[in-house]
Formats: structure tokens, C-alpha cells, sequence
């Protein structure tokens, strides 16, 4: 299944609180897979009617990375094509899962190279909070 070129939520998550994420989450029809509030991510899905799921994730506390936004709080708008790999998703990094920028472009795939620098691709899907 090709992945969507465009994130089913439109409204930007740079700088918003949590709260407000969490808002935008639940009036698009996403539901908390996760614990909320906690250290680990924070994963809302939503199925796209078509086997996919569309993902918000909330990174409160950073995560190992590169790139320097990785170390900060901040959010994910990402897409995996199956109940497999949603799954995968739920418990581990998914380099299958489709990435997208604050702005609802898709940027390409999590563990893909494509025809974006890795240092560029970072910068762009992990949306400072």
C-alpha cells in the first residue's frame, strides 16, 4: 500500500503543549494506545479505512538521536500501512513507518535514505514541542 503524501492533520504541533496535542488528537478521532503522561512516547492512532493507521507520537522527554531536537520534547507525524507493523511501532523503532513534517508533507520513510540528507530528515519529523 502506497503511503498517503499528505498527514490527515493539518494543524501544527511546533511549540503547542501537550494538552493541545492531545485536543487536536482526539477531535481528528485518534485514540491513546499508550500510557499518557509518562517518560516513555505517547502514541494516539487512528485507522485510516483503508488497513493503515495514521500516528501522533509525543516524545516528552527526547530520545536518543543525532539530531539535537531528538534530546527535547517533541512530537511525531508518522503512518504504517498494517496491523503488523503497528505493532512494531507500538514497542520499538519501525524503519517502515512513513515520516511526516510539521506540516503534514511526507518526508519519506523512518529507516529510508531517499533523496534527503539523514541530518535534514531528522530536522524535519521531529516537531519541537
Amino acid at each position: 500500500m502506497a503511503q498517503p503524501l499528505r498527514f490527515l492533520v493539518t494543524e501544527p504541533f511546533r511549540h503547542q503543549r501537550p494538552e493541545y496535542v492531545r485536543r487536536v488528537a482526539v477531535e481528528h478521532g485518534f485514540e491513546c494506545r499508550t500510557r499518557q503522561g509518562t517518560k516513555e512516547s505517547e502514541i494516539w492512532v487512528r485507522e485510516d479505512g483503508n488497513g493503515g493507521y495514521w500516528i501522533i507520537r509525543m516524545d516528552a522527554m527526547g530520545h536518543d538521536t543525532r539530531f539535537h531536537f531528538g534530546a527535547r520534547p517533541h512530537y511525531h507525524k508518522n503512518w504504517v500501512d498494517s496491523d503488523a507493523m503497528l505493532r512494531q511501532y507500538l514497542m520499538r523503532f519501525t524503519p517502515g513507518a512513513s515520516v511526516y513534517n510539521d506540516d503534514g508533507v511526507l518526508v519519506g520513510l523512518a529507516g529510508g535514505s531517499g533523496d534527503m540528507h539523514p541530518d535534514q530528515k531528522a530536522k524535519v519529523q521531529h516537531i519541537p514541542r
